[in-house]
């Protein structure tokens, strides 16, 4: 069987953006020329199809995990886009859960620290990241696209503490604020608990997970190239918004909260570049130590 092409894309990232007073990276915007994302699964999906590798290739287990600041998520027009691009494709490609017909969705989010408070779905603002929610909208974005469990903490959430650190003289120059990018990926870390629970209420693993941001426009426009990448052979990370990761490499991704910002001796200590380069060290770590792994900004 061919495998899926073992290209390891690793494009310097300028940078995530970060407002006076966000605690988390806006979603960045910039675009090529012909107006398309820099980011895109299509330029790394490769000869990847659906299923293929996967124990039940015409119905590979499926994971959802959505993860980090609620932002825009309560906003309706996000939830239908998250089911009309991602979780009704794959649904009607033969992706299930380990218990029902369709994809398992887990949300782990935090509701924001900002002022502004959008107390309204409907009226909660679409091109902004700065505004906080209320609990009971991101419970109805949850119930919107069907999590099968949620996890909401207010404020930026409890990790947003340089002093919640394994060493706190790591990642003192050359980063963006280092609270964000360590409350982002403890909010991953406990979505793959939440798996974790999944599987052992049932008895067996997802065989692949998709991760993306709350708030990410980053979902492939072309159906068919979201659903090809849902497969056992490799997983792709476009930048740090959205990824396509077979299970054993979410077990290594996810769990960057504990081996770089738990660990009393990280590898990336003294890392000088973007914060996205978590994501980029974590992608060449599963290349050489799980299996074929692609990184795109």
């Amino acid at each position: 069987m061919r495998r899926c092409n073992l290209l390891l894309v690793l494009e310097l990232a300028s940078g995530l953006k970060f407002s006076k007073t966000s605690i988390e990276p806006e979603f960045s915007k910039d675009l090529e020329d012909d107006g398309n994302p820099k980011k895109s699964l299509r330029r790394i999906i490769g000869n990847c199809s659906f299923g293929k590798g996967c124990p039940n290739a015409t119905a590979p287990s499926s994971a959802v995990c959505i993860a980090g600041l609620s932002r825009r998520f309560v906003h309706p027009q996000q939830c239908q886009f998250i089911n009309s691009m991602l979780l009704q494709p794959l649904q009607a490609a033969g992706a299930v859960g380990l218990n029902r017909p369709k994809p398992d969705v887990f949300v782990n989010v935090k509701l924001g620290g900002y002022p502004n408070v959008a107390h309204d779905r409907n009226s909660a603002p679409w091109n902004s990241g700065s505004f906080s929610n209320t609990r009971e909208n991101v419970l109805a974005a949850a119930e919107d696209v069907g999590a099968v469990s949620s996890v909401i903490e207010d404020g930026w959430g409890g990790a947003a503490d340089r002093k919640k650190l394994g060493n706190p003289s790591c990642f003192q120059s050359g980063h963006s604020p280092i609270e964000g990018v360590m409350s982002y990926f403890r909010s991953m870390y406990g979505c793959l608990q939440q798996i974790e629970d999944e599987e052992k209420k049932y008895g067996k693993q997802y065989d692949f997970v998709i991760q993306i941001r709350p708030d990410t426009n980053e979902i492939e426009d072309q159906k068919e190239i979201t659903v090809a990448a849902v497969q056992c052979e490799k997983s792709m990370y476009v930048r740090d918004a959205v990824s396509y990761q077979t299970r054993a490499a979410f077990d290594v991704y996810a769990n960057v909260w504990n081996d770089q910002f738990q660990n009393a001796n990280p590898s990336m200590c003294h890392m000088k570049a973007s914060n996205e380069h978590f994501t980029m060290d974590a992608a060449a770590k599963i290349n050489q130590m799980v299996g074929p792994a692609q990184y795109i900004r």
